[in-house]
């Protein structure tokens, strides 16, 4: 998955504790001082989650795309994750799921930026 500026990524361009702008790579936030790294492994951690849900989308493994993609938003919220689980779950015939996700979806203007 490509790696992209901190200013291109929304929330993570900021600390959580003062919103002073986050620093590439930096573990401690400059201003504040707050410890950033469980932050930086959630936000790697759903990075992952995502990774493996468009590897298994792209083999035709809808049900597990739609699983990880689930797992992925739950750890961050990024509207490129409930589309990837609505578009996942449509292809797996999880209608009902796929209209609620793309309805949230919608709901937070995620759709715009996709």
């Amino acid at each position: 998955m490509e790696e992209r500026a901190p200013e291109e990524r929304g929330a993570r361009a900021r600390c959580p504790t003062c919103g002073a702008r986050r620093r590439e790579g930096a573990s401690e936030c400059y201003r504040c001082r707050s410890d950033l790294r469980l932050l930086l492994s959630l936000e790697a951690l759903a990075d992952r989650k995502l990774a493996e849900a468009i590897e298994a989308y792209r083999a035709g493994r809808f049900r597990i795309a739609a699983a990880l993609a689930r797992e992925s938003y739950r750890i961050e919220a990024r509207p490129e994750c409930l589309g990837l689980a609505a578009a996942s779950a449509a292809r797996a015939g999880d209608f009902a799921f796929a209209v609620r996700a793309a309805l949230r979806l919608l709901g937070s203007g995620g759709a715009e930026g996709s």
